[in-house]
């Protein structure tokens, strides 16, 4: 760290000579390359040996007495600092950077990997422990609230692998309705929610998001931490996934109670559809909207959601309905699902006048129709239902996770 002192407006004209300037923490690094006596001393001792002059150079102190050596503070969130300044405290004789991140002759990725190596840093074997003990008699929530507590002020240095560790067992209670990646889904966006309170998030400690969608759970939302975290999603878009929801969030803005509003995401695997329901779902909250997931798992024709339940009011709150593996789905299903919408909103718009997003590949699955021939599973499908002309494609081609277009992995 260098403070730069400067008058306002004159910003840039102050840091041409702070560029130019050394650190205090460089000129140390210079004196042990030029002095092998210095060498013996700690970055914060050796102001008891030499003096740091106004020509930014250390000479050494020529009168005794008490002499104090500061530090800056550094947060353990600002994690390569908070270790830089571990081995500053504990690593004497460093020349270079490098030279402080070599532990026996081999170099080091990270700070925090040099220190753990130098045996600077407890290890998450407490941390495991901890969780441990508490998935005997703790119940998921306060799994989840002890982890949250762990990984806000215990700093472990191995986030990711305590995370996979444990995250089925504070999915344990969700998994009696979803499956297991689903339901590791909902922990990670229970504990991003704390995170949010304080102004953190999963990202900020290396854990990615996941890559199923994630259905809304029943909870108060804060829309300022969707949006944001909506708009950090969205961010990461290529313009077809922009392009895409920006024409879904048309749709919402034009809305009315006498028009339906329809899509179907048209994308293979590795398009990052999944990524892109969920930016939806955040900027759909985010502006306080209600949204609700949905997935075909049954063969029936009618729905055994009724009415004035709480199951159809939740329904009849929300603004979108994003439906994935939709393909699968026989026509009739979908038609099932535009009755049930008209029922709950009590109008005969199409779906109920809500905003369908409907997303899958119809070039690897079929609908799922038990003993049906060809004929008749081609007759099933979505793109016979007389609702098709409601829907809008939007094609999504380009590979996320290799950065190549579908046309190229085919070459």
């Amino acid at each position: 760290m260098q403070p730069v002192y400067f008058a306002e407006e004159n910003e840039l004209e102050a840091l041409d000579p702070a560029t130019e300037k050394d650190t205090t923490l460089i000129t140390w690094f210079k004196l042990n390359r030029d002095n092998l006596d210095a060498r013996r001393y700690l970055y914060h001792d050796i102001p008891n040996h030499v003096v740091f002059d106004r020509e930014n150079k250390w000479k050494r102190r020529q009168q005794g007495g008490k002499v104090i050596g500061r530090m800056y503070s550094v947060s353990p969130r600002d994690t390569e600092r908070y270790h830089l300044r571990l081995l500053l405290l504990h690593a004497p004789g460093a020349w270079s950077f490098e030279e402080l991140k070599t532990v026996d002759n081999e170099i080091c990725q990270t700070f925090m990997d040099a220190a753990k190596r130098r045996g600077l840093l407890c290890d998450d074997t407490e941390h495991e422990r901890y969780m441990a003990e508490a998935v005997i008699f703790q119940m998921p929530s306060q799994l989840k609230t002890l982890f949250y507590v762990i990984l806000l002020h215990c700093n472990p240095s191995n986030l990711i692998n305590l995370w996979n560790s444990f995250k089925t067992s504070m999915a344990d209670d969700f998994m009696r309705h979803f499956d297991a990646k689903t339901a590791e889904a909902m922990v990670f966006y229970d504990i991003e929610a704390m995170l949010a309170e304080q102004g953190r998030s999963f990202s900020d400690f290396g854990i990615p998001i996941p890559s199923v969608f994630c259905p809304l759970q029943s909870k108060n939302i804060n829309k300022e931490e969707e949006l944001r975290f909506g708009q950090k999603m969205y961010e990461t878009l290529n313009e077809a996934h922009c392009l895409a929801v920006a024409k879904i969030l048309g749709a919402c803005r034009r809305r009315s109670a006498t028009t339906a509003s329809c899509f179907f995401i048209d994308g293979p695997g590795g398009t990052e559809k999944t990524y892109l329901y969920n930016t939806l779902c955040h900027l759909f909250r985010g502006q306080g909207s209600f949204e609700t997931a949905s997935a075909y798992l049954g063969d029936t024709s009618t729905s055994s959601i009724r009415p004035n339940t709480k199951e159809a009011d939740t329904i009849g709150k929300a603004v979108i309905v994003i439906w994935d593996g939709a393909p699968m789905t026989p026509s009739y299903a979908l038609k099932a699902v535009d009755i049930l919408l008209r029922d709950i909103m009590n109008i005969s718009v199409p779906f109920g006048g809500k905003i369908m997003v409907l997303g899958g590949d119809f070039r690897q699955v079929l609908p799922v129709v038990r003993f049906a021939n060809r004929s008749q599973l081609v007759a099933a499908s979505l793109k016979s239902s007389e609702l098709w002309p409601y829907f809008k494609t939007i094609h999504l081609s380009k590979n996320m996770r290799t950065g190549l277009s579908e046309e190229e992995l085919s070459e």
